[in-house]
């Protein structure tokens, strides 16, 4: 390819430069993941606390390290200790590969030997390791995933049909084949065989569900086998390794109760003052001890297997990061992406944003020259920031933070990006108030007012003073979109003010008892309108699965009124829709005593993985329009 002398000099800047920006997303309601933070985190943060400090003590293992990145004590993490390790059988490298991954280490690289390569040649024609046991299938499938196996390699494939073809009359597995089935190989199996695409639904998945459950005791716990001729104790890795399984499942582990106690709250009754946690009770047992203490600690925060993954082998890990990506003349999209490098950002969010793009490979590395029908020419093309700084590294060699945010913008190399900050620090205004403020733009360490930059306001053109601030009377009632543009330098993120009108919120958690205070509705005026439920709770949700609730809006005013929606909250809801559509572009008009129903759907991406409880507020607002 032939390029004229502007383009390579873009090309070098678009692969060797990356910007970063901050962007503000409005999300809502509130679900709970089969992953951190339904199992009442926020009433066992004390017990969690005091388990860390008892593992602090003790000699490290792949199963603390995995424990302290369940917990988010991330500076207690050291796998150092692996650095050196080898073993001659697959299991051994299990943990170790899902402990490295667990703290952001790739198990090909950091340790003096390739761990996948070391695993992988355990593989027999069937199955992985030895083929007279299971437990090394189990962890093997879980470890592979971990360092970005897909479920259709040949191993992890081979593994769970095996799996499947040894599976218990009664449901259940033991650890080997043709043994007794027991409750921790059975839960560690479901986990497994989750991890390698097998549905909740599928027959072999509820007939293990339907064993553990038989197994449970009176206390809410688990015996490591309900059979066992020398009694059934429930013990504490029973119940770790079975909640461990039922946060896979992306259910409730306080809901499995029999005799009105859960595995949870027998867990907890195991946990000494010292905040190890005893395999069973106090002076019940001579071999007693509290090795039981980090699969505990996993358990207890909600996680399951694999606590992290690499999202590609030998690549970083996938990262939630924020987004904007604005075109020559419109903003393409906006929102929270998984994506391992700045240059993932333009890839993954295409498919939640709809737009098509380009990246080619040259001498300089990919680079991305077009997104829909902004293509490079000339020296104006596709750049990128990150927090607002331009690293001199390739985007696709940027590897993300979690956290971070990201702007990609079409433009020239060095311009400035802008951003509009309220006086009054609201989005929502009073017929006949003003709206004042500064446009700022950010000169590569600091922000500072744009001067006479350009506003645009309800369709209408605002000139800033000198110094960047602004006043706009509002005089009339909607919901409008704000942005400030400025020559040779990057449009500012839109902001929605609302002016007038009503508004009804929404709260929505997974936690019905631990909502706050649900304003009270105002009384009947002209302009008004109700909503029911006030609040939503979309229960449990797994990355690939979704759930749909409904609302009910009544105009209870006497004038017609025309609906919008806003969000708040976690970023994970970004992806709710309203009757269909994503609520940022949700529009209806609601007749004078009209009632309509619509659906509030929330369907989470495949690769999400910020795990834990989410809460949020969906507002409606409803403007007259006679």
């Amino acid at each position: 390819m032939s390029l004229l002398p502007s383009q390579e000099f873009f090309i070098f800047m678009n692969t060797l430069y990356f910007v970063r920006f901050i962007v503000v997303i409005l999300i809502i309601i509130s679900t709970s993941f089969a992953g951190l933070g339904d199992t009442r985190a926020d009433a066992i943060d004390g017990d969690v606390a005091d388990a860390v400090a008892y593992l602090r003590v003790q000699e490290t293992s792949p199963g603390i390290t995995l424990a302290f990145v369940a917990v988010d004590q991330n500076e207690d993490v050291d796998v150092s200790y692996l650095k050196d390790f080898s073993a001659s059988t697959a299991i051994a490298y299990a943990k170790p590969i899902l402990a490295l991954v667990a703290a952001e280490k790739d198990p090909r690289t950091y340790p003096k030997e390739n761990f996948i390569e070391k695993i992988r040649g355990f593989a027999g024609t069937t199955q992985l390791g030895d083929p007279n046991q299971l437990n090394d299938d189990f962890w093997g499938i879980l470890a592979l995933s971990s360092a970005g196996t897909s479920a259709d390699d040949f191993i992890i494939a081979n593994s769970k049909q095996f799996i499947l073809d040894h599976q218990n009359s009664d449901g259940g597995w033991g650890w080997n084949v043709g043994g007794t089935s027991d409750t921790n190989d059975a839960a560690i199996a479901i986990v497994a065989l989750l991890e390698a695409g097998l549905a909740k639904e599928d027959p072999a998945i509820q007939k293990a569900i339907s064993y553990i459950k038989s197994a449970q005791n009176d206390d809410g716990g688990f015996p490591y086998d309900p059979q066992s001729k020398f009694g059934r104790p429930s013990d504490a890795n029973s119940d770790a390794w079975v909640i461990v399984a039922i946060n896979k499942l992306g259910e409730d582990p306080y809901s499995w109760t029999i005799n009105g106690h859960n595995p949870v709250e027998h867990l907890l009754s195991l946990q000494d003052q010292d905040g190890g946690f005893w395999w069973v009770q106090p002076e019940t047992s001579d071999f007693n001890n509290k090795a039981a203490t980090a699969d505990a600690l996993i358990a207890l925060s909600g996680n399951s297997f694999p606590i992290k993954k690499i999202a590609t082998p030998g690549q970083p890990l996938l990262q939630e990061v924020s987004f904007r990506i604005e075109g020559s003349s419109a903003l393409f999209c906006r929102g929270v992406v998984h994506a391992a490098t700045a240059m993932d950002v333009v890839k993954n969010a295409s498919e939640q944003c709809g737009y098509t793009y380009s990246i080619e490979q040259t001498d300089f590395g990919p680079y991305l020259s077009r997104i829909g029908n902004d293509a490079a020419q000339g020296m104006s093309g596709w750049m990128y920031f990150v927090e607002w700084v331009s690293p001199a590294v390739g985007a696709a060699e940027y590897a993300l933070s979690v956290g971070e945010e990201v702007l990609w913008y079409y433009g020239e190399w060095g311009i400035n990006p802008l951003r509009i900050q309220l006086t009054e620090g609201k989005s929502s205004y009073k017929t006949g108030e003003s709206m004042s403020g500064v446009v700022k733009e950010f000169d590569g360490t600091q922000w500072n007012g744009a001067g006479a930059s350009r506003l645009w306001f309800d369709g209408k053109e605002w000139i800033a003073l000198e110094d960047g601030s602004f006043e706009i009377p509002l005089s009339k009632d909607g919901v409008f979109e704000f942005v400030a543009t400025k020559e040779g330098s990057v449009r500012s993120d839109s902001i929605s003010v609302i002016v007038g009108g009503v508004s009804r919120a929404v709260a929505m958690s997974v936690e019905v008892s631990e909502l706050g205070d649900i304003p009270e509705e105002p009384e009947k005026s002209d302009v008004g309108f109700s909503v029911s439920p006030s609040f939503l709770a979309f229960g449990k949700l797994n990355p690939g699965s979704s759930a749909a609730k409904q609302v009910t809006l009544t105009n209870t005013g006497q004038k017609k009124l025309k609906m919008r929606s806003e969000v708040e909250g976690d970023s994970v809801f970004l992806f709710l829709k309203i009757a269909g559509m994503l609520w940022s572009a949700f529009e209806r008009m609601l007749d004078i005593d009209a009632s309509e129903h619509l659906d509030v759907s929330l369907s989470i991406p495949a690769g999400f993985s910020s795990f834990g409880s989410k809460q949020g507020t969906l507002i409606l607002w409803g403007t007259p329009t006679e």
